[in-house]
């Protein structure tokens, strides 16, 4: 089965980078597609925090987070979006490297996610990064975000984890693996990632076949 890396954990842990270093280190078996893609469209036309780029970013309706069109008459679902794109890639046979944030909003998302993957037969491993509270509250103030149009203002992350809009999820049968990336560099993180996932296909290969009927 085609394989589905997703790294998941709170904004400033450092999926993005990692998943981009993995994504090297695994080229050209598996294409990344990460959380922050329908912001950089928006944020390739309009600056980051200017009144156009937050009327084409996101807005909330019926419960569904939506990006409007530059015209504003017609309103894409991000859902439909990315469960097309999803199924479009497991039907092509690519490997993928995901990136996701758990948060309310996102909810509805994940499910569909899950039992498109069912349905595909694709196999899922679950990545959670997470680190230190401090390491965490440090990076998300980095320029690096703020470049990338990230959540960047502590503030409102402390609103959000307080009503409980972004929360740490797990897979639906726990995390395959958990990295603290508190102390590791996106190299170190990426090649720990790397040789769980060869060592997992040698387990694989090495369990006995059922016979042909």
């Amino acid at each position: 089965p085609k394989r589905i890396l997703v790294l998941h954990g709170m904004p400033g842990v450092g999926k993005l980078t990692t998943a981009t270093r993995l994504r090297e280190l695994l080229a050209p078996s598996f294409r990344l597609f990460h959380n922050h893609l329908v912001v950089d469209l928006c944020h390739s036309l309009f600056d980051f925090g200017t009144p156009q780029f937050n009327r084409t970013r996101y807005v909330r309706t019926v419960g569904v987070w939506r990006l409007l069109s530059l015209s504003s008459l017609v309103a894409t679902s991000q859902v439909h979006i990315w469960l097309h794109l999803f199924r479009q890639a497991i039907e092509s046979e690519l490997d993928l490297i995901f990136t996701f944030a758990f948060e309310r909003t996102a909810d509805e998302f994940f499910e569909q996610f899950l039992a498109l993957c069912t349905e595909l037969g694709a196999q899922l491993l679950f990545v959670r990064l997470h680190c230190a509270s401090d390491t965490l509250r440090s990076r998300m103030t980095s320029d690096s975000r703020k470049t990338r149009a990230k959540l960047t203002d502590l503030t409102l992350f402390d609103q959000l984890i307080d009503s409980g809009f972004l929360y740490e999820g797990r897979g639906p049968t726990g995390d395959w693996l958990e990295i603290d990336t508190t102390n590791s560099t996106a190299d170190e993180t990426a090649a720990l990632i790397v040789q769980r996932l060869h060592e997992h296909e040698q387990q694989h290969e090495q369990q006995p076949q059922a016979p042909s009927s």
